[in-house]
């Protein structure tokens, strides 16, 4: 992958966690401050994650991770990197915040509520399986990952297994995640075909030019029609979109995918540019997942501390800045420490490896049937 083309989504990424935060921030059942103007466009950030989800992987499972187990080990590494430290921050978080203003909590169920249930059903990312939408306490852009955990599985199986397993295991995944789910794979396979097609496709630059800014154009033009005809005419969470709503996320998905197919072909133009912005571009996409992730729990947590505040532009300012902050600063214990994640599940894999061949010789021993007095004596 071109490094302008690598250094394009990541800041595409970042811009797409950066609404997110912000739509919530000004959102009234969350912030209730600054930035309500963005609120709508939580769900188009959250597809334009999808066809980045969908491109990076089809980048690594071509260029890096060339077997199965590697494929497992990095996805492993990439999630739980995250969302360990994140249900742990989340219980904390919502446990001060619920001491302080108990009222405010009042529309999110607890972590460990529910008999602990939640905890299981969200590691295991069976948060949206055919639309239960159970959120671990407050932690409200959880239920993403039940779809990215869902299209990572399906992708994984059909592109590193063979014979029949690679069709049916993949089936009973859908099956198991639902027609929500199955809906916006579309989406993310979109971000997959873009990149098979920056590799495969030789692309001119004045054609470049003319996709890149040509999709701009034409995301501009269905803004205008979403905020009064569309899905931004009124907030609707992704997952809640039924049919008219995802043929607008195919559309934005497919528009996303050319204007990346366009920046890929005129990429070496901003070469120049690249390396004087790369550092912070990457640092700041280097923490995305955790700001996307833990956003939520980390501005009710601060509006709850912040209500006996006076003065609303303290309070609001607050809201804004020490969350953002503060993802940054843990994202240091996060995905920025991805490699130890990967190492650790790495060993647990060649465990469970080393265990299955263990136990498969055993019950090979088990049933192989006796030998014969004449073979035992080496007999014919």
């Amino acid at each position: 992958m071109r490094r302008e083309t690598s250094l394009y989504l990541d800041a595409a990424r970042f811009l797409a966690a950066f609404v997110v935060f912000i739509g919530h921030v000004g959102s009234g059942s969350i912030g209730g401050g600054l930035g309500w103007q963005l609120t709508p466009y939580g769900a188009p950030a959250v597809v334009i994650f999808f066809v980045l989800s969908g491109f990076v992987i089809g980048y690594v499972s071509h260029e890096r991770e060339k077997s199965g187990r590697d494929y497992v080990i990095a996805r492993g590494a990439r999630l739980y990197s995250v969302i360990v430290p994140t249900l742990v921050l989340t219980a904390l978080l919502d446990y001060v915040g619920t001491l302080v203003s108990p009222s405010l909590y009042a529309t999110w169920s607890p972590l460990l509520g529910s008999g602990g249930w939640h905890l299981p059903v969200s590691l295991l990312f069976l948060n949206e399986t055919w639309g239960a939408h159970i959120l671990p306490g407050s932690n409200g852009a959880y239920w993403s990952l039940s779809y990215e955990a869902a299209y990572y599985a399906i992708f994984g199986l059909v592109f590193y297994l063979r014979g029949i397993t690679r069709i049916l295991v993949p089936v009973a995944i859908a099956l198991v995640a639902g027609p929500q789910i199955v809906a916006l794979l579309p989406v993310w396979l979109t971000g997959w075909a873009a990149y098979h097609a920056c590799t495969r496709w030789t692309i001119g630059r004045r054609l470049g030019w003319l996709l890149f800014f040509g999709s701009i154009i034409v995301a501009i033009g269905a803004d205008f029609w979403a905020r009064r005809y569309g899905m931004l005419a009124g907030f609707q969470a992704l997952f809640d979109h039924g049919p008219a709503e995802l043929a607008q996320d195919y559309v934005l998905g497919l528009i996303f995918a050319v204007n990346l197919l366009g920046f890929n072909a005129i990429g070496p133009v901003f070469s120049g540019i690249v390396q004087r912005i790369s550092a912070p571009i990457r640092w700041l996409s280097g923490a995305t997942f955790t700001l996307y992730l833990l956003h939520v729990p980390l501005v009710l947590c601060v509006r709850a501390l912040f209500q006996a505040v006076e003065s609303s532009v303290i309070s609001e300012a607050a809201i804004l800045v020490i969350p953002f902050v503060g993802a940054l600063a843990i994202a240091h214990v996060t995905e920025r420490k991805k490699n130890v994640w990967k190492q650790l599940i790495e060993r647990m894999v060649i465990l469970i490896t080393s265990s299955t061949v263990t136990m498969r010789r055993g019950t090979a021993l088990r049933t192989e049937p006796p030998l014969s007095p004449a073979r035992a004596e080496g007999g014919d």
